[in-house]
């Protein structure tokens, strides 16, 4: 009966302001009041929730970008760490290939040095 429509609460005022009760008016002023603030209040919580609800996702989001972002620096890191093991191993095999050539002409020279001699 309180929270009727604009109509009914009209009626309500009147039949209250019938019987002369000024405590009984300011009770149902103040119910109405609160009510009026309950949904308001109300109305902000729902676009609150909302928002909160389009901030989580755009949280979700980017903690996947940045999970990804982490991946991709990582496997960054490997393909440097792998590069450089490549050079170091065809270093190596160009140093010992260099060293198996060096011996080589060394032995060939000294065969041409002992037959000229």
């Amino acid at each position: 009966m309180l929270k009727g429509d604009a109509e009914g609460r009209a009626q309500t005022d009147c039949m209250i302001h019938r019987l002369h009760d000024p405590s009984l008016t300011v009770e149902v002023h103040h119910f109405h009041m609160v009510s009026q603030e309950l949904d308001r209040v109300e109305e902000v919580l729902i676009d609150m929730e909302d928002q909160w609800g389009e901030l989580a996702t755009m949280k979700l989001k980017t903690i996947r970008r940045l999970e990804m972002a982490d991946v991709l620096q990582r496997m960054q890191d490997s393909v440097v760490t792998a590069q450089a093991n490549i050079f170091a191993i065809l270093g190596n095999k160009i140093v010992k290939n260099l060293k198996v050539f060096v011996e080589f002409s060394q032995s060939n020279n000294s065969v041409t040095t002992d037959q000229i001699t």
